[in-house]
């Protein structure tokens, strides 16, 4: 480094700026800058979000059941629907509970979903069939779940029954039916859960993809953050059990996700309330 030149302080304010820059440089010049953060590199493999929504969620619509398509001005409060769409070829697998019109000026209609989703706005454009009506003809009483969210065989990606229950126990303890002046037993063991669901928030310019999976007795959640169309990051946890089963019996798990975004410190004697 170049010797420093000693400078009197009556005369700092007289230093030509050559001189001056040459005494800032020689103060700091040998100090590393370090560089600047790599650009966020595009992820090329992100699938567009759309069109794997739509594949995961749109069926082709059932044309048997085009006669039970209505409008919004046919929606009765608290029955569940889903929403048909691509003049009436097309529906989404989403159930949504309908509950008001917004504002009562017929132009916004609020829905809510099983995950807890309120406040779901859709257009007095939409067209709706009730979910039981989409049920096998064999449904014993399908009017039980014209106010309930419930799953439908060959639509919801699960192979459970419509009966409460569900455990998957091997135990063949079961009903005795009469058939033929014979008892024949019915085994009630449920087949594996399976489900699958897509939600996506955007704000401004950043986006959030929550997506979960169950399938074959394990779970998973996965959060994906977005900025624009660039991934940032992409937080994968498994599912707890207990998240399982609230799920599998259609209700809305209060931060599901929260853990997906940072692990808490466990607690210290030092941090516990003492009794």
């Amino acid at each position: 480094m170049n010797h420093i030149p000693d400078i009197p302080e009556a005369q700092l304010n007289h230093i030509p700026e050559a001189q001056l820059n040459q005494i800032v440089n020689d103060v700091f010049g040998d100090f590393d800058v370090p560089p600047p953060p790599p650009p966020i590199q595009e992820n090329q493999n992100i699938p567009d979000q759309d069109a794997e929504y739509d594949r995961i969620y749109v069926k082709p619509f059932p044309q048997d059941k085009r006669h039970h398509v209505i409008g919004v001005e046919d929606l009765e409060k608290y029955v569940v629907y889903y929403k048909v769409m691509d003049n009436d070829t097309k529906f989404d697998k989403t159930q949504l509970q309908y509950l008001q019109n917004l504002y009562n000026h017929g132009v916004i209609y609020e829905f809510k979903d099983n995950f807890g989703h309120n406040n779901i706005p859709l257009t007095n454009q939409s067209r709706f069939i009730p979910a039981y009506l989409m049920l096998d003809k064999s449904t014993p009483d399908p009017l039980e779940y014209k106010n309930r969210f419930f799953s439908i065989y060959n639509i919801d990606d699960e192979e459970t029954s419509n009966d409460e229950d569900s455990s998957d126990s091997d135990s063949d303890d079961s009903e005795m039916e009469l058939e033929g002046g014979k008892k024949n037993r019915r085994n009630k063991k449920q087949k594996k859960f399976h489900f699958t669901s897509t939600q996506k928030h955007q704000h401004g310019g950043k986006k959030t993809v929550r997506h979960v999976t169950i399938k074959n007795g394990k779970g998973h959640k996965k959060v994906s953050h977005y900025r624009g169309n660039k991934l940032i990051r992409t937080i994968k946890k498994s599912l707890k059990k207990p998240e399982m089963e609230m799920i599998r019996i259609g209700k809305f798990i209060p931060g599901l996700f929260r853990d997906c975004q940072v692990s808490r410190k466990k607690s210290t004697t030092r941090h516990r309330r003492k009794k």
